[in-house]
This record gives structure tokens, C-alpha cells and sequence, in this order.
């Protein structure tokens, strides 16, 4: 198993432990955060490969972390997969910071998928 991590940040904890369920196969740590200021502060300790991102959470929102990532060169290759159950539409210019944008709900083998596809990985 590798040391990069993978984070997830969600605030539904059904959602989040079935997201790190999903997500166990992969040759990576999964970390979740189940906020959004839990998510800032494992990202002060680690640099993950990739960010699987809720948007509509309390206090700190997915947005908030999306843009906290893009403005800190420590994070330039850390791709951003957001995994939204949202009905409001993302604005075009948040989105694009992105490097996709699910629709909850989202299957094993689509998640998987994506990943695959962000990490250069066959899949």
C-alpha cells in the first residue's frame, strides 16, 4: 500500500463511511474529515493525491476548502474530485477549479472509475 494519501471530506457520516468503504481497494491511506475545519486541519499535516470534496456542508463548506487548496502551492498536483448531492447548480467558475464534479448519488465502480482516471491509473 502506498503512503499518499487520499482525503474525503463529507459531512453525512453514512455517506463518509461508505465512501471510505468504497474506496479501501485502492493502494492509498483514505483519510476523512466529517467537516469542513476537520479537513483543514489534516491538510496542514498531509498532502493528498486527491480530494474527494462535499460542497454544501455547515460552517466550512466545500467551496471554502476548494478555494483554500487552489491558493496554496503545496497542493498543485493534488487533483480535487467533487461529490455533490447539491440541486443548486455549482457556478461554472467554482467548478472549473475542480478537476471533476460527480452528482451523488455515486456508484462504487463509477468512483472508482473517476479516480482511476485522476491518478493516471488504468481503471
Amino acid at each position: 500500500m502506498s503512503t499518499l494519501p487520499i482525503l474525503v471530506v463529507e459531512d453525512d457520516a453514512g455517506q463518509l463511511a461508505l465512501f471510505a468503504i468504497m474506496l479501501r481497494s485502492l493502494p492509498y491511506r483514505i483519510l476523512t474529515a466529517a467537516d469542513g475545519q476537520r479537513a483543514l486541519d489534516i491538510l496542514e499535516e498531509e498532502t493528498p493525491i486527491l480530494i474527494v470534496l462535499d460542497i454544501a456542508m455547515p460552517q466550512i463548506n466545500g467551496i471554502t476548502i476548494l478555494n483554500a487548496v487552489r491558493a496554496n502551492p503545496r497542493f498543485d498536483a493534488t487533483k480535487i474530485l467533487i461529490v455533490t448531492a447539491s440541486v443548486t447548480p455549482i457556478p461554472p467558475e467554482k467548478a472549473s477549479r475542480a478537476d471533476k464534479v460527480l452528482p451523488k448519488p455515486v456508484s462504487k465502480q463509477q468512483l472508482l472509475h473517476v479516480i482511476g482516471e485522476l491518478l493516471g491509473q488504468p481503471g
